[in-house]
């Protein structure tokens, strides 16, 4: 059976794609005490001292082979738990291990940036930090695996960032990692290694000042706390610095290619899976992010796209609009902006075009296509290996090696916050007070938290008149939206009329309504919504009246 184990953060466990549960602390000791010493021999008395200390119970030995028996069936038959004569072992393939991927993958980044593959060593580090989810072992109640394995995972961790940072150095992006050098050298002050390359990336944006500065705030502080002075490598920086070294001006800012949208209204909510995003797209080159319709996920997918670095860009291949299935290579290869006038299949064109490329493909609206979609993403990530890819639709794609991300919908206080922000922006004049707040919750919860039909439901209060206030009486007279609007507007691709984007993609850069939509004579309904036009319709526009209960 394929288990996968995970130790940077709280202890995690799945048995292939199925999570297993680890509910006994001592267990949780105990698992975490073999996996830190995978494939080797874990001495009884190391394990009954990480267990409980240097004065475990009368009856310990017997208690552990207990633990141990009941850890082996929490596990399931296939437990890779073994017995020696001086102890247990646990046999796993390293790569099942999250800490010795971390381990290996470090590895490879530092011999890459060695030998002068920069993109490649930047790729590495990344999905190598991408594999912590938070302080190791947190939810693991051992006090000697805090004292004595802990401090060294962490101190892994903080040199793989310096790692990281070189490299990013490296490739100009001396802007862009000055605030995570700033939050850096204020956890660790004395960590010389995180001044000097703060020092290099300041005086390279330009801040020759700021950088000196910088010497000799660490240069007191040294002095102050430990009585010594920088270390060579700081006083090396701070020589360059002085000198205005031309070494230390060379590197190019790296440049954010690619095509994604700049974002028109607010990002709100999502704090949780924007994070689980960026630690799932770290770790596996394919992550769909599924979900009902109007529930968010191309908005959450550009957010979480703009939030990446890759040394060829983030680019977006929206599927929206495509109506033939045998169109979908041309389409993709248009998006990244290949340029291709030969008589060579495209798809021959878009695997030479992705072939040596780090890059990440934002595939959004697939659910139309995804037969296609899937075969085309699948023969993609196979011949280029510094190809990730983020989907977004309303089924999974169903290939191998696929990550599935399900959008919820927004929570109440995200929702209340949507509608507040976008009211807001529609009806300037509209002001939240202790009266209408439990109207506008009232109204969010008929919505299901679903952002699509909030948004519309914001954007209907500039059609109330002056004297109309949001009320309960309003929601329940006709004027406001309910569950019957947000299945309207999750409606499916096959005979939809209603519009499934939000107000904003609609009236600022075209419809993009269903292709049923575009073709018919009836008013889209976008356009009702953006004249806000009281009347509604019954063919096209939101039923505002099928809310009343």
């Amino acid at each position: 059976m394929n288990y996968q184990f995970g130790l940077l953060g709280a202890l995690e466990v799945r048995s292939g794609s199925e999570p297993v549960t680890i509910n006994a602390a001592k267990h949780r000791v105990l698992l975490a005490s073999l996996l830190v010493d995978a494939n080797r021999v874990v001495s009884s008395e190391t394990l009954l001292t990480r267990l409980w200390g240097e004065n475990p119970p009368s009856g310990a030995r017997n208690t552990l082979q207990n633990y141990v028996m009941r850890l082996r069936r929490a596990l399931g038959e296939a437990a890779p738990i073994r017995t020696r004569p001086e102890g247990y072992v646990i046999e796993v393939d390293d790569d099942s291990v999250d800490l010795f991927r971390f381990y290996l993958l470090t590895a490879q980044a530092k011999t890459a940036f060695a030998a002068g593959e920069v993109k490649k060593a930047f790729a590495l580090s990344r999905e190598a930090l991408g594999l912590w989810r938070g302080d190791p072992l947190s939810d693991v109640p051992s006090e000697v695996l805090r004292s004595d394995v802990v401090p060294a995972l962490v101190e892994r961790r903080l040199a793989a960032v310096e790692l990281r940072l070189d490299i990013d150095l490296k490739l100009g992006r001396h802007q862009d990692v000055l605030p995570e050098l700033q939050e850096l050298t204020t956890a660790y002050p004395l960590r010389e290694r995180y001044w000097a390359q703060r020092i290099l990336a300041l005086y390279r944006a330009g801040r020759q000042s700021e950088a000196l500065e910088c010497y000799r705030t660490v240069q007191a502080k040294l002095a102050d706390e430990l009585g010594v002075d920088p270390c060579p490598e700081l006083r090396e920086v701070h020589a360059r610095v002085l000198a205005a070294d031309p070494a230390d001006t060379v590197a190019a800012p790296m440049v954010r290619s690619g095509n994604l949208p700049a974002e028109l209204t607010s990002f709100v909510g999502r704090g949780t899976q924007l994070e689980q995003a960026k630690q799932l797209l770290a770790c596996h080159r394919l992550v769909t992010v599924t979900g009902v319709g109007g529930v968010g996920k191309t908005r959450f997918a550009m957010r979480v796209a703009a939030g990446q670095v890759f040394p060829d860009g983030v680019w977006l291949a929206d599927l929206v609009s495509l109506a033939d299935s045998h169109l979908l290579d041309r389409a993709v290869a248009d998006a990244l902006g290949v340029k291709d006038h030969s008589a060579k299949p495209r798809l021959d064109v878009l695997v030479d075009h992705l072939h040596d490329k780090e890059l990440l493909l934002v595939v959004d609206n697939c659910e139309h296509v995804v037969g296609p979609v899937a075969t085309l993403i699948t023969t993609l990530l196979r011949s280029a290996a510094g190809l990730r890819v983020l989907a977004a639709s309303r089924q999974q794609l169903g290939v191998q090696g696929e990550t599935l991300l399900p959008l919820p919908p927004l929570t109440e206080d995200e929702a209340v916050q949507m509608f507040i922000e976008r009211a807001t922006a529609s009806a300037p004049n509209f002001q939240t007070t202790p009266e209408n707040l439990h109207t506008v919750r009232r109204l969010c919860q008929r919505l299901d938290g679903i952002p699509l039909a909030i948004e519309l439901a914001a954007v209907r209060l500039s059609s109330l008149s002056s004297t109309t206030s949001l009320t309960a009486s309003t929601i329940g007279s006709g004027c406001w939206p309910g569950r019957a609007t947000r299945s309207r507007c999750a409606g499916s691709w096959t005979g939809a009329t209603p519009c499934v984007h939000r107000p904003s993609a609609c009236s600022g850069h075209g419809c993009r309504c269903s292709p049923a939509a575009s073709n018919s004579s009836r008013p889209r309904p976008c356009a009702l919504v953006a004249r806000s036009a009281p009347r509604t319709s019954s063919t096209c526009s939101p039923d505002w009246s099928a809310s009343r209960s």
